[in-house]
């Protein structure tokens, strides 16, 4: 009887991780970035403008999941979760250094456009 993945397991659920991380880090920070563009003073018009960032991210990556899910069938789930790790990493850190809302929706749009991972993780633990 094979012994219990645990190692795999333990790297699928890290990897499970970032997701939420990505999406949840910029909570704290995102009313003062925005506020600090100087696009407007009013409070009320900066926490729209901070549900817009934060939504784009949700629908960007309901846009591409089902994607991420057939090419994960073409090139492999292995492969797909690392492209999708990468890719958040660089859109989070691009989020990071932006200077302009423009800027910070864009970074998040691509967050959530190279973040497919959630579908393709869920395949691969029954697997292990």
């Amino acid at each position: 009887m094979p012994s219990f993945p645990i190692k795999k397991i333990l790297l699928l659920g890290f990897c499970r991780l970032a997701e939420p991380i990505a999406i949840t880090s910029i909570s704290p920070y995102i009313f003062f970035m925005i506020k600090s563009f100087g696009i407007t003073e009013d409070e009320a018009q900066i926490a729209k403008y901070a549900g817009i960032v934060s939504s784009s991210f949700a629908f960007s990556e309901c846009l591409s999941s089902v994607i991420w899910g057939r090419l994960s069938d073409k090139y492999g789930r292995k492969c797909i979760i690392i492209l999708g790790l990468c890719g958040t990493s660089i859109s989070v850190l691009w989020f990071g250094f932006s200077r302009s809302f423009t800027m910070i929706i864009i970074a998040r749009s691509l967050a959530g456009l190279l973040n497919g991972n959630v579908g393709v993780i869920r395949t691969v633990v029954p697997k292990t």
